[in-house]
């Protein structure tokens, strides 16, 4: 398969709220790529970023990573 996918957590915020509205399906599409996030009981949400398998490859460092997220999202 071409794409590959990780799964992120946000957590609640600091109050324990939600930090996103919850009732909704966020998704962020981009060209090759895209990301879903659904809420869980708890107040956080599970995240999971479809990508190819290349441009994971690619983020060799959190520097990278953080640069990837910061220009995406």
């Amino acid at each position: 398969l071409p794409h590959a996918y990780k799964e992120l957590k946000i957590p609640p915020s600091p109050s324990g709220e939600f930090q996103l509205p919850p009732n909704f399906l966020h998704i962020w599409p981009r060209h090759s790529f895209m990301m879903i996030a659904l809420p869980n009981p708890d107040k956080s949400f599970t995240v999971t970023l479809f990508m190819p398998w290349e441009s994971f490859e690619a983020i060799e460092s959190e520097v990278q990573l953080l640069q990837f997220f910061e220009e995406q999202f």
